[in-house]
């Protein structure tokens, strides 16, 4: 089965799901975007990640604007110590109840992952900072 979602709809289907868990998942400082050290895996996403939790940084109010062309970006730049040593693989959403929301791979800058950072190696008592993350509504 084919389909193809007009820009329209995906960027309605995208602004429902944040607005939906606005002050659940994505928005008011409760959600999270952990960093691990565990390789990212599609046919693992959402289970128990083995590796080391290297950093969770806690979204702003508004963390993502509205959706426009199929996605909708961070509203601005999120930072936290990180509390271990490692190399970044899978980045993690959680809402405000520790629910797992979403998993996805890490890769330096131009490397095409789901969180791109200027290194994937983090440091202990490090800042960690995100300047921008998408998430994208698929046309097809």
């Amino acid at each position: 089965m084919s389909i193809n979602i007009n820009t329209a709809l995906r960027n309605a289907l995208l602004d429902g799901v944040l607005n939906t868990h606005t002050g659940n998942i994505f928005d008011g400082g409760t959600a999270v975007l952990e960093l691990w050290t565990t390789a990212y895996s599609a046919s693992s996403a959402g289970g128990a990640l083995t590796g080391t939790m290297l950093c969770s940084i806690a979204l702003p109010a508004a963390a993502f604007g509205a959706a426009a062309t199929g996605a909708a970006a961070l509203s601005a730049a999120i930072s936290a110590a990180a509390g271990a040593t490692g190399t970044a693989a899978t980045a993690r959403l959680r809402d405000a109840t520790s629910t797992h929301v979403l998993d996805g791979n890490v890769t330096a800058t131009g490397g095409g992952g789901f969180l791109e950072l200027s290194s994937t190696a983090i440091t202990s008592g490090g800042t960690v900072t995100v300047n921008s993350l998408s998430l994208t509504m698929p046309a097809a």
